[in-house]
C-alpha cells in the first residue's frame, strides 16, 4: 500500500468513516430469500441465482430493492431473468459492473476510478477469451 493510502485509512479512522456502516450496504437474509421466492418462476434464472456466491446474491437483491416502484422492480425482475441467457463473459462483465456500480452509489466522488476500473476488467476478460478461443 502506499503512504497516500494509508493517510487515507488514518484518516477514516479519525473521523469515523473506518467503523461507519453504510446502511444502503445491508442486505439481509430475508431480503435475499425475497428475491429468491420471486425469481422461482423464472427458469434459469432462480437455478443460476440460487448458484450464486453470496456477494453476487447481495449484489442483485441490492438491485431489485434500490428501485422505487413497483413498475421498477418489475423491470429489475425482468432484466435479471434476462441476464440469465448471457453467455458467460457477458455475466462477467455484468456482475463486474454492478459491482463497481454498487461501490460507485456508495462513494459518489469516486465515477472517475468506477469507470476505469471497469474498462480493466473489459479488457482482462475479453484477454482471457481471446487466449482461451485462440489456443
Amino acid at each position: 500500500m502506499t503512504d497516500y493510502g494509508r493517510k487515507k485509512i488514518a484518516d477514516a479512522k479519525k473521523n469515523g468513516q473506518w467503523d461507519a456502516v453504510n446502511p444502503l450496504a445491508v442486505i439481509t437474509e430475508e431480503q435475499i430469500a425475497q428475491l429468491s421466492a420471486i425469481l422461482e418462476s423464472y427458469e434459469p434464472a432462480y437455478t443460476n441465482f440460487q448458484a450464486m456466491s453470496l456477494s453476487v446474491k447481495k449484489i442483485y437483491t441490492r438491485a431489485f430493492f434500490d428501485a422505487k416502484t413497483d413498475a421498477g422492480r418489475a423491470k429489475r425482475i425482468a432484466w435479471m431473468v434476462d441476464s440469465a441467457f448471457l453467455p458467460a463473459h457477458r455475466k462477467i462483465l455484468f456482475i463486474s459492473f454492478l459491482v463497481n456500480l454498487f461501490h460507485l452509489a456508495v462513494n459518489p466522488s469516486k465515477a472517475e476510478r468506477f469507470f476505469q476500473r471497469f474498462v480493466i476488467r473489459i479488457n482482462i476478460v475479453y484477454k482471457k477469451i481471446w487466449d482461451r478461443e485462440t489456443s
